[in-house]
């Protein structure tokens, strides 16, 4: 093990190998060792129930080690110095009210709450909705969608089809609450309207209508220079294949794949043998996947597009129904923190609760951080880059590789 007081520390662990302890150990080492007052130190998990599990396990051993000099000396021993606990302990104590073992949606609405002038709150005090509170809400704004989010209802239905192009089917406001859950919240996370697709970067892509209309020719083409059934198979998949749902790839079709971007004429294995293919049916097997492909690619961007649409109007509808009034999510919250990379304005606001944060905590200790978010991220970054570059900051980071959802770090 690393030593645990170490300025800035990373230490990636399994669960059940005594990360918690861990943690422990290093809060009690600031502040016995290092002198660190108990109310500049943050240290953040993801569920209540695992920050009160912290708290209580930096008490415990603080008492277990007053009264017990071997429990104390075992503790100095993990700790790397001699410290005095019952002082540590009664720091501690007094400094309960002020110190911040909590989660990360608890600390977030923390700066809200007190500072959501610099966030733009301009509406006086807000609640925090969860549970059946937030379902209302977010039931009230897909009514507001389909009442005025769209000059006409029959648009946002089109832009909605057009959307789930090739997603089966279930009950319509299911699948709309749904969608709309879902792809809101990466509009909110930060992409905005501009990551939901262009289609003007992309030159003469065909219409999806065009794969129904060629794709016969194509295949009734190599119908007749067919090689056997793994080749007639593959032109199978073709002819049932539907542009907005995968197509069926057998293991002839991955080869002919494989070698999409040659010049004719091509050999490919089929089974025990290799096959020929001349140049000229070569060509045909090369227009009919391309056709496929830049069909899907058309689909895609089509779909992207009027998810974006939608996400617009929903985010309008948002604002309107829910911050104006003082209403916020959780996601929310993290989303507000976390806009000060998205415009001068706001980042010049961050900065302001930045600056009177920074004079405020100066330690920080992050728990399962591979589940953190990345508009969690966004929303702590500021802070972490300054603990981090401050000589008299530190930064402690808990994580296990194995059990990451997040793919982006």
């Amino acid at each position: 093990m690393k030593e645990i007081l170490a300025k800035n520390l990373l230490i990636l662990a399994s669960a059940g190998s005594g990360k918690t302890y861990q943690l422990g150990n290093r809060v009690i080492g600031k502040i016995g060792k290092e002198g660190v007052e108990p109310e500049r130190i943050v240290a953040l998990t993801f569920t209540r129930k695992a920050a009160g599990e912290f708290a209580d396990s930096v008490l415990t051993k603080l008492a277990k080690g007053s009264l017990d000099p071997r429990e104390a000396k075992s503790v100095c021993k993990d700790i790397g110095a001699t410290v005095d606990l019952p002082a540590v302990l009664e720091k501690v104590i007094r400094a309960l009210p002020q110190i911040q073992f909590t989660t990360l949606d608890g600390f977030f609405s923390r700066i809200v709450r007190g500072f959501q002038y610099e966030l733009g709150l301009t509406g006086g005090t807000f609640d925090l909705l969860e549970g059946e509170q937030l379902k209302t809400a977010q039931e009230k704004i897909l009514q507001g969608v389909l009442r005025d989010g769209f000059g006409q209802r029959q648009e946002f239905f089109y832009a909605f089809r057009k959307a789930s192009l090739g997603q089966g089917q279930q009950g319509v406001q299911r699948s709309l609450e749904e969608f709309i859950e879902t792809w809101h919240g990466i509009w909110k996370s930060g992409s905005g309207k501009n990551a939901f697709g262009n289609s003007r970067v992309f030159v003469d892509l065909p219409q999806i209508e065009d794969w129904f209309d060629q794709k016969d020719g194509l295949i009734a083409d190599l119908r007749d220079e067919s090689r056997g059934k793994t080749w007639e198979a593959m032109l199978d998949n073709f002819r049932d294949h539907v542009v907005g749902k995968s197509l069926v790839m057998n293991t002839f079709g991955k080869r002919l794949l494989d070698v999409l971007d040659e010049p004719g004429p091509v050999e490919v294995k089929d089974g025990r043998k290799m096959l020929t293919i001349s140049l000229e049916v070569w060509e045909i097997w090369q227009q009919l996947f391309r056709l496929a492909i830049r069909c899907e690619l058309s689909s895609a961007v089509c779909k992207t597009e009027a998810i974006g649409e939608l996400m617009e109007q929903v985010d309008r509808e948002h604002r309107e129904q829910l911050r104006k009034r003082g209403l916020l999510s959780f996601d929310d919250v993290k989303i507000l923190l976390g806009e000060w990379s998205q415009s001068e304005d706001a980042r010049l606001r961050r900065e302001l609760i930045d600056y009177r944060l920074d004079g405020r905590y100066d330690h920080w200790l992050l728990d399962e951080f591979q589940d953190t978010s990345r508009a969690e991220w966004h929303g702590l970054e500021p802070l972490i880059d300054e603990a981090v570059a401050d000589p008299e900051g530190s930064f402690f980071v808990v994580g296990d590789r194995k059990q990451g959802i997040f793919a982006w770090r």
